[in-house]
C-alpha cells in the first residue's frame, strides 16, 4: 500500500510503501503496546491513518523507532527522547552526562523497592505494567529490575527478596502463557541448576519471549546431565543453561556432550566463566560461556537470527 490518497502523519512520499503496526513491530523488535504508548503519551510516532483509523507506517518510522531505542538504551528516559530527536545536532556525551542517565531510573528503582518492602502487590504490578508499556523489556531488565534484585540480594532482606522473586516469576509466567504458540516461533529451552540464579533464567525467558521465541523454562534441575534427554524430547532451536558452579569431576564428559549439540548454545554463570577464562587449553568453548546472563541472551538471539 502506498501513501497516495491517505492523510499524512508527517511529510511523506506519495509512493512510500506503508504497512500495519504488526509489521513495524516485527521490523523493530518493539511490541505493539509500546509503539502505541510512544505515540499516544509522548508523540514519538505519527503514523498515517486510514479512513477506518488503522495505523500505517513506513521505513521512515522503522528508522525513527531505531533512533528512539538507541537513546533509551543509553539510559535516557522515554519522556526526554522527543526533544533529542527534534534537534538537528546532538552532543551525545553531553546529553548522557547532563540528563543524569540513572536519575530517572533511580526514582523508578526507589519506588519499586518501597513497594516491595511494604509488600504492596498492586503497586508492584502497576509499576511493572507502566514500564513494560513504555520500554523494551531488555531496557526494563537492565536499568530497573536487575538493579533492584541486586540491591535486595546485597541488603540480605530475605523476606522482601523472596516475596519479589516469587511475584516476578508469577508475572513472567503469566506473560509467557499469554504469548501465542505460533508454530513458526523458534523454541528456546532454558534451565537453571541453582536456586539463587533461577530468577535470572525467568528474566532471560521473558526477554526471549518478547523477541518472538516460544520458551520452555525449568528452574529446578538437579544435574546438567538431565538436560540432554530434555533437548532430545523438546527439540528446541536454542538452549540456555544457567550454572553457578563448576561441572566437577564430570567436566570433560559433559563438555563433550554439550559440543555435540547442534543448536545455538549458551552457558551462563560467573564461576563457570571465570574457570574457562583461566584455562588456556580449553578456550575454544569460551565463546558460549557468559558471566552476565543478559550478554548470553543477546548472543543467543543473534545466533537465532543468523540461522533464520
Amino acid at each position: 500500500m502506498t501513501a497516495k490518497g491517505l492523510p499524512t502523519g508527517r511529510e511523506r512520499s506519495v509512493d512510500e510503501m506503508l504497512f500495519p503496526i504488526r509489521e513495524l513491530s516485527l521490523k523493530t523488535g518493539i511490541n505493539s503496546v509500546t509503539l502505541r504508548a510512544w505515540e499516544r503519551r509522548y508523540g514519538l510516532l505519527k503514523p498515517v491513518r486510514t479512513e477506518k483509523g488503522h495505523r500505517l507506517y513506513s521505513e521512515m518510522d522503522v528508522q525513527r523507532v531505531k533512533d528512539i531505542v538507541s537513546w533509551i538504551n543509553k539510559g535516557i528516559a522515554v519522556s526526554k527522547v522527543r526533544a533529542l530527536l527534534e534537534q538537528d545536532t546532538v552532543d551525545t556525551n553531553r546529553v548522557e552526562q547532563e540528563s543524569g542517565t540513572s536519575n530517572e531510573w533511580q526514582v523508578q528503582q526507589s519506588a519499586l523497592l518501597m513497594a516491595i518492602e511494604r509488600f504492596q502487590e498492586d503497586k508492584i504490578d502497576a509499576l511493572i505494567q507502566q514500564n513494560l508499556s513504555q520500554y523494551p523489556i531488555e531496557v526494563v531488565i537492565h536499568y530497573w529490575l536487575s538493579p533492584v534484585l541486586s540491591h535486595l540480594q546485597n541488603a540480605q532482606t530475605s523476606a522482601a527478596l523472596s516475596y519479589f522473586i516469587a511475584l516476578l516469576k508469577q508475572r513472567i509466567n503469566t506473560r509467557l502463557v499469554s504469548k501465542s504458540k505460533n508454530k513458526f516461533q523458534k523454541k528456546v529451552l532454558l534451565i537453571s541448576l541453582e536456586e539463587d540464579s533461577s530468577i535470572w533464567v525467568w528474566l532471560q525467558a521473558a526477554w526471549c519471549s518478547d523477541k518472538g521465541c516460544h520458551v520452555v523454562v525449568l528452574d529446578s534441575l538437579q544435574n546438567i546431565e538431565d538436560s540432554f534427554p530434555l533437548i532430545k524430547g523438546i527439540q528446541p532451536d536454542a538452549f540456555i543453561a544457567h550454572l553457578d558452579k563448576s561441572f566437577g569431576q564430570k567436566k570433560s564428559l559433559i563438555k563433550a556432550q554439550l559440543q555435540e549439540i547442534s543448536i545455538p548454545l549458551v552457558i551462563c554463570g560467573a564461576s563457570i566463566w571465570l574457570e574457562e577464562n583461566q584455562s588456556t587449553a580449553e578456550n575454544e568453548s569460551a565463546s558460549v560461556i557468559f558471566s552476565d546472563p543478559f550478554d548470553g541472551v543477546r548472543h543467543l538471539l543473534q545466533q537465532i537470527d543468523k540461522n533464520s
